[in-house]
C-alpha cells in the first residue's frame, strides 16, 4: 500500500479520480437543476487534498474543477468511512473550502472574486449506522433560537449535500446508474468490513459487475478491487480469487496474484517492524536513516540483519556488508 494512504483512501482515489466515475456519483446526488448547469465534460480532479492530517484515517477527499454556467467552479467531495459521525463536519467543510479559495487566489492573484465550491459529504459507515450529525453550520452555533435568528445573517453560512449511502442497500445503489467502478466502490465501502455476511455481499456485488459491457472492467480495476477487499475483508488469496471467478479466469488470476503480492508485502512489513523493535530494545532510539533502510529492505536482508542483532555490539555491526 502507498505510504500515507489507508486502503479506503487508496480505493476511493483510484475510482473517483476518473471523471466518468465521479460524474456518475455526483449526478446522482446533486440537485437536478444544478446537474443540468454543470459542465460534466469539463470535470477534472485537482491534485490537492485538504483533510487535516489527524483525520485522514476517517476522511478522504477530492476536489474537481469544472464550469458552472460558463464560469469556474469546484465540487468538493469528502467521504466519511468511520462508524462515528463527525459532529463538526459543517465546520470542517467550511475550513476546507476556505483552503480551496486560498489556493485559488494564489493561482489567480489578480482575481477579485471567488468561484463557487459545492460541498458534498458521502457517509459510508460500514456497520449501516446512518448519519446523525448536523449538515448546516448554523446548527453548530451555541446560541438560543431567538439569538440565532437575530444574528444569523452575520454568521458564516454553509450547508453541505449529504449522500448517506449507509442508509441504502445494493438495490438502491444499483438504481443510480453509476459506472460499474463507482457502484463497486460504494457497495464495497459499506459492506466489506466487520460484516459477518461479507462473502454473500461481495458475491452479490461482483455478480452485478458481470452485467457490465465487455471491456468496461479493466485489469487495473480488478487489481484495485482485490487490493481493497484483501485489506478490508481479510480473505485469504484463494478465497479472494474465487470471488472474482464470475468475471472470468483472467480476473481470477489477477485477484490471486494481487492477494499473493499483498500477503508477501505484509510479511516483509512484519519482519521490518520486528527488526526495528529488536534494534530499539538493544541500541535505543534509532537514526532515521536506519529506520528508512529497514523499512525498504527485502526479506533476505531483514533476516540476515535480525540474526546479527543477537551478537552485534553496535548498529554498524548489524548493517556492515
Amino acid at each position: 500500500m502507498e505510504r500515507g494512504l489507508t486502503h479506503h483512501d487508496k480505493f476511493f482515489r483510484y475510482v473517483m479520480e476518473a471523471p466518468p466515475h465521479a460524474a456518475s456519483e455526483l449526478r446522482a446526488v446533486l440537485p437536478k437543476k444544478l446537474v443540468a448547469r454543470v459542465d460534466w465534460e469539463d470535470l477534472s480532479p485537482e491534485p490537492d487534498t485538504y483533510v487535516n492530517s489527524e483525520l485522514k484515517a476517517r476522511h478522504s477527499d477530492l476536489v474537481y474543477r469544472t464550469t458552472l454556467d460558463g464560469r469556474d467552479a469546484y465540487i468538493y467531495i469528502l467521504i466519511e468511512h468511520q462508524t462515528k459521525t463527525d459532529p463538526l463536519m459543517p465546520f470542517r467543510m467550511l475550513e476546507y473550502i476556505v483552503r480551496i479559495w486560498g489556493r485559488y487566489l494564489k493561482r489567480h492573484p489578480k482575481s477579485q472574486t471567488l468561484p463557487p465550491v459545492i460541498p458534498v459529504v458521502v457517509h459510508a459507515d460500514q456497520q449501516g449506522i446512518r448519519w446523525n450529525g448536523p449538515v448546516d453550520l448554523h446548527d453548530l452555533i451555541d446560541a438560543d433560537p431567538d439569538t440565532r435568528a437575530e444574528i444569523g445573517e452575520y454568521l458564516p453560512q454553509l450547508r453541505f449535500i449529504l449522500d448517506d449511502v449507509s442508509a441504502m442497500d445494493v438495490d438502491a445503489l444499483r438504481a443510480r446508474h453509476l459506472t460499474p467502478q463507482a457502484f463497486a466502490l460504494l457497495t464495497m465501502l459499506i459492506g466489506t468490513k466487520n460484516n459477518p455476511k461479507v462473502r454473500i455481499h461481495l458475491k452479490q456485488v461482483i455478480g452485478d459487475l458481470v452485467e457490465a459491457p465487455y471491456g468496461t472492467i479493466t485489469p487495473a480495476d480488478i487489481e484495485a478491487m482485490a487490493d481493497y477487499i484483501y485489506y478490508a475483508a481479510g480473505l485469504d488469496p484463494k478465497e479472494l480469487a474465487n470471488m472474482f471467478e464470475p468475471l472470468g479466469q483472467d480476473a481470477r488470476e489477477i485477484a490471486m496474484s494481487t492477494a499473493q503480492r499483498l500477503k508477501a508485502e505484509g510479511e516483509v512489513s512484519g519482519r521490518a517492524i520486528l527488526l526495528i523493535n529488536l534494534l530499539t530494545f538493544k541500541f535505543g532510539t534509532l537514526p532515521a536513516a536506519v529506520s528508512y533502510l529497514v523499512h525498504h529492505a527485502d526479506v533476505a536482508d531483514l533476516d540476515r540483519w535480525a540474526l546479527r542483532v543477537l551478537t552485534a555490539e553496535n548498529l554498524d555491526a548489524v548493517f556492515t556488508p
